[in-house]
């Protein structure tokens, strides 16, 4: 995540938001990025999304269009376990 904000922030000299959104509630996630050597420390902080903490019929409800890339994350998460 560090790696394309800081690629992204340098292209384009604009303000970014990163959102990480994880599929997989079993994945041991982190919403940081951390590194420290010899006095030199940087700590990035992004934006964690885990779609199983969503109840899917709030976010059909909803009209917020990050409503919908949940949903389509959903969806698509659902269609290839089906095909596991």
């Amino acid at each position: 995540m560090f790696e394309y904000f800081y690629r992204i922030s340098d292209r384009y000299d604009n303000k970014i938001v990163a959102i990480a959104i994880f599929t997989n509630k079993s994945i041991k996630s982190t919403n940081q990025y951390h590194e420290k050597y010899f006095g030199t420390e940087i700590t990035y902080t992004f934006n964690k999304y885990v779609v199983s903490d969503f109840d899917e019929e709030e976010l059909k409800k909803s009209p917020k269009l990050f409503s919908k890339a949940l949903l389509a994350s959903i969806y698509l998460h659902s269609v290839v376990d089906s095909h596991l």
